[in-house]
This record gives C-alpha cells, sequence and structure tokens, in this order.
C-alpha cells in the first residue's frame, strides 16, 4: 500500500502531555533520546512510511509556533518535505487533542492513524498490517498480550481477586480507523459526554469492529522515570545494531 488517491492514510501523531510523572520542566515529548527528541524519533517513523499521505501533529496550543517553525525543521531534516506536515492545537484532554486532529485531515483521507507521540518504537512492518486490517473492517488497533498474572485492588490495598490473563491483551497505538466512523465515532461521544481513554472504546461502543494486531512489547509509552531508562536502553540497542 502507498498513498494515493484510493487509499489516502493521514497521519495524526497526539503530542499533548504535560510530563508531569516524569517530574520535569520541559514536556515529555521534547525530551531528547540520543540524537532526537522523543517526538522526532516518533515523527520519523510515519515520514517514512510511503503508506502515509499526510501528517498532522497535535501539541499544546502555547507550543504550536515552536513546533511547527523550529522542532520540525531541526528533527526531521531531509524528511520535512517528503509528505504535507501540519501543527495544530490541541484541547484540554487527549481526547480533544484527538478530535483537533480529525477535523484537521485532508477532506480526500479514507483511513486515519492516531498515534501517541510518546511511543517512538513502533514497528513499519506492524503499522502496515494495522493499516491493511483496518482498510478490511474499518478498525484496528496494535496490542500485544499481558504477560503478568493481574490482581484487582480492593479498597485499602488489599488483593480483591486474581484476574485471569488469558485473552487478554494491552492495547497500543498506532489505532487505524475509517475518518468516517472516527469522525462520528468522536461526534457522539461529544454528545453523550463520553470520555474514553483510547479512541478504540467508542468504535467498540458504538457496535464497530476493531480488528487487533499483536505488536511488540517494545512499543512501550513513556511516561515515568523508568520508560524513558528503557528508551534509552533501546536506543543503545539500535545504535548497536547499526
Amino acid at each position: 500500500m502507498e498513498c494515493k488517491d484510493t487509499e489516502f492514510v493521514s497521519a495524526i501523531i497526539v503530542a499533548g502531555g504535560s510530563g508531569k510523572r516524569l517530574g520535569r520542566d520541559i514536556r515529555k515529548q521534547y525530551i531528547k533520546l540520543g540524537e532526537y527528541t522523543i517526538l522526532g524519533h516518533t515523527l520519523r517513523i510515519f515520514t517514512e512510511l510511503a503508506e502515509v499521505c499526510e501528517i498532522i501533529v497535535v501539541v499544546p496550543p502555547e507550543d504550536v509556533a515552536f513546533v511547527r517553525d523550529e522542532l520540525l525543521r531541526d528533527e526531521l531534516g531531509e524528511y520535512l518535505h517528503s509528505k504535507p506536515i501540519s501543527v495544530v492545537a490541541g484541547g484540554a484532554e487527549r481526547q480533544d487533542s484527538v478530535r483537533a486532529g480529525i477535523e484537521a485531515i485532508n477532506p480526500n483521507s479514507n483511513l486515519v492513524m492516531i498515534h501517541d507521540a510518546a511511543r517512538p518504537f513502533a514497528q513499519k512492518s506492524h503499522i502496515r498490517k494495522a493499516l491493511q486490517k483496518a482498510s478490511e473492517c474499518g478498525g484496528a488497533i496494535l496490542a500485544v498480550p499481558v504477560k503478568d498474572t493481574l490482581k484487582r485492588c480492593a479498597v485499602g490495598g488489599a488483593v480483591a481477586e486474581t484476574v485471569l490473563r488469558e485473552g487478554l491483551y494491552a492495547a497500543q497505538t498506532p489505532q487505524v480507523f475509517g475518518v468516517d466512523k472516527i469522525r462520528y465515532a468522536h461526534n457522539w461521544a461529544i454528545s453523550q459526554s463520553i470520555t474514553v481513554t483510547d479512541d478504540a472504546m467508542l468504535f467498540e461502543q458504538l457496535g464497530y469492529e476493531v480488528a487487533l494486531v499483536e505488536s511488540s512489547h517494545l512499543n512501550i509509552k513513556i511516561t515515568t522515570e523508568e520508560d524513558l531508562l528503557l528508551a534509552r536502553l533501546i536506543i543503545e540497542g539500535i545504535h548497536e545494531k547499526h
């Protein structure tokens, strides 16, 4: 699959996180991992994907000029003009930012990938599988099997029950959807005052099919200092292989 009129793919990169759990003055998406920022690593994945026709980066309103005029130039270099890249202002919650990205996509778009900027290690082969699945059934997500035994905690900290992990997966991004359906889903969420933690939840609540594509546990979301340490180890491992 390549970018073409019959399968116009948009990629929304949600980069509105504050990084509070990292306890830093800088937003987590602008922290350096080796040569590039976390956001820069993520953007380079999608600029290199021939299937992606455009990229929309959603950032806090006060960061739009910085990302558009400085970060993109510094981080993407020769990739900067490989495809249209726009920067738009997000909202108070992730769901608001995703909706802002959806509103900015090209009118010709029929598939949209929604990806967390804080996941800089998504593999292109997995993304392509998710694109293919979404084009077949309308929606697809990357996910990994849960490896640990799960415990539900009661009030006070005692174990309430053990949750069987068979058939359980941890959802990742990108999540890929038909544009008309995900736009309708977000508008429906507004009308119903519904808040969700990922976009696939809206699809599920509306009864739309969502295919699961098994991904890699390396596709981590950088949220804590431990995640950042692991990310740096991954980057070092990648450099060693080359």
